[in-house]
């Protein structure tokens, strides 16, 4: 039996028993003084992380990465510090496709890495499938997740696929105004 405690950046300070398991919320700098015989980040490399990686004390680190894409980290600009750092402290990184560890391999990192069962099972589609063609783009409206070549390929495609929507899963769609404004100007179609 092991005991596990789940901790996450937030700006809001709470602790509390799910299932168990205590889950705690707090400033990044607050939950990184953490003493643990095992740390597993499940995120990519982002500066989020550094306090944790810097100040956490545990025997061994382990990071599992979920983005589809990783994230495109090597490409941002803390990159070279913060590949330094993850390569200094995590000992295995986890990915789930062969896709993403090819990615892997042209980073900055070079630490062990293993590729594992999928964590999310695939979804199988139940029920009807709509009559209305749609393009979804699920993740927050940032430009480095690839929301101006999906409304790029949106604009280009509903010109040729009658009655085209674009469906936007985000709930802080509206705190990039420039993207937000953007989406307006071309509303047609957009849910």
């Amino acid at each position: 039996s092991h005991e596990v405690e789940i901790i996450s950046s937030s700006n809001k300070k709470e602790s509390f028993v799910k299932e168990g398991i205590k889950i705690s919320y707090g400033s990044i700098f607050s939950i990184s003084n953490v003493k643990a015989d095992v740390i597993h980040y499940i995120s990519q490399p982002t500066p989020l992380i550094i306090p944790l990686l810097i100040r956490a004390k545990a025997k061994r680190q382990i990071m599992t990465i979920l983005g589809g894409c990783l994230n495109s980290f090597w490409k941002r600009p803390w990159d070279l510090f913060l590949s330094r750092l993850v390569n200094k402290k995590i000992k295995l990184i986890t990915v789930q496709t062969d896709y993403q560890m090819n990615l892997l391999r042209r980073t900055k990192l070079n630490v062990p890495s293993k590729k594992i069962p999928l964590l999310i099972n695939i979804i199988e589609r139940k029920g009807e499938k709509s009559s209305v063609p749609s393009l979804l783009y699920m993740t927050h409206m940032e430009e480095l997740k690839g929301i101006n070549e999906v409304l790029d390929a949106f604009v280009s495609l509903r010109g040729r696929i009658n009655g085209l929507k674009l469906i936007i899963a985000d709930s802080g769609m509206t705190k990039n105004s420039k993207l937000y404004k953007k989406i307006q100007r071309d509303r047609k179609s957009v849910v």
